[in-house]
């Protein structure tokens, strides 16, 4: 078995599997959608947000290494010894050197009246407040109006505002799972036993009333949490504590495969009229990615009254059009909210 040294070893873990497929076998990447990636051999592995996942075989990675190692079955020293070598002939271009991307403007989303949420959540985890009132006041973070998120805005030399990242409030199941595309600091726990919220390595944990016993797997790392499924039906009941529709659709957009069984399984067990129109309605423009049947959606229609909804409450105020099937009132541009693509609201 070849010999590997230290050093070489922490060189090759630097590399991403999507930076590795892209300069070394440009011929297995598939783009999925948006900045969801998958490969020929494998589709149902995802890479996204510097992580990977094969959902077929539950085995995850950050990096190529990992990918090698426990996708590809390569030993540990060889692997190190392919990506070094690969990486020696043929370096990455630093992102410096390559062509500038064409200017997009830069849409953020609509600020709040205050920023009180922000302030708080800043301060609650040590930020000093000169630190907080100088970001705000030049105008680098705000709290936005829809779900109260933390916006960071970056400027160029001009000024101009180049960049924006969202900071939400809760941690969900779906970032357990790699799908998600923000940073949360909030994590919400189900329990038989009620607790007191703490805090603990910056994270704050709340306890949340369980609305239903279905659903709850322990994963190999001894981690109690809802399955793929549950997770989903529980992020559409609430996406508002999860980042909001355009985190949730985005997150969708990760998700290879939903067993449509027990989608309905969990649906029954809510017993909400109008989660069966929000799951009907989200769901149907995923069918084809989840493989979901045209059975699972006559079966959400058939637990549907003529009460007619809005798909989130503050929709009243906003464009909105009504959907006959699903007897609903959805945002205008739905699609357009996963088509913009990473944190820059183009």
């Amino acid at each position: 078995m070849p010999y590997v040294t230290p050093e070489q070893i922490e060189r090759a873990k630097q590399m991403d599997l999507l930076t590795y497929l892209q300069y070394y076998e440009p011929q297995e990447l598939v783009r999925f959608s948006g900045n969801v990636y998958t490969t020929r051999t494998h589709d149902s592995l995802k890479i996204s947000n510097g992580k990977w996942c094969w959902w077929s075989r539950n085995i995850d990675g950050r990096s190529a290494l990992d990918y090698l190692n426990k996708v590809r079955g390569i030993t540990l020293p060889e692997a190190v010894l392919q990506i070094d070598g690969q990486a020696a002939v043929k370096p990455p271009v630093s992102p410096r050197q390559q062509k500038a991307a064409e200017h997009k403007k830069l849409l953020l989303p609509e600020k709040n009246s205050n920023n009180d949420r922000v302030i708080a959540c800043l301060i609650g985890r040590g930020i000093h407040r000169k630190i907080k009132d100088y970001c705000i006041r030049t105008k680098r973070l705000y709290e936005s109006r829809d779900y109260h998120n933390a916006v960071f805005i970056d400027f160029d030399r001009h000024g101009v505002p180049k960049y924006s990242t969202l900071r939400g409030t809760t941690h969900t199941a779906l970032e357990y799972y790699g799908c998600t595309n923000q940073v949360f600091y909030d994590v919400y726990v189900s329990s038989k036993t009620k607790f007191n919220t703490f805090e603990f390595n910056g994270l704050t944990y709340r306890y949340q009333m369980s609305r239903i016993n279905d659903g709850i797997v322990r994963k190999p790392d001894g981690t109690r949490v809802t399955d793929l499924e549950r997770t989903i039906i529980d992020s559409i009941n609430d996406f508002e504590k999860i980042g909001g529709l355009e985190e949730l659709l985005r997150s969708l957009e990760m998700m290879p495969y939903a067993d449509e069984t027990k989608l309905l399984c969990y649906l029954k067990s809510y017993g909400k009229q109008i989660l069966f129109q929000k799951t009907g309605y989200i769901l149907e423009h995923f069918k084809d990615s989840l493989k979901i049947s045209d059975t699972f959606f006559k079966a959400c229609e058939a637990e549907i009254s003529k009460s007619v909804r809005y798909l989130y409450h503050d929709l009243e105020k906003e464009k909105s059009i009504y959907n006959k099937r699903w007897r609903l009132f959805v945002p205008e541009k739905f699609l357009a909210l996963t088509s913009e693509g990473g944190n820059e609201f183009v």
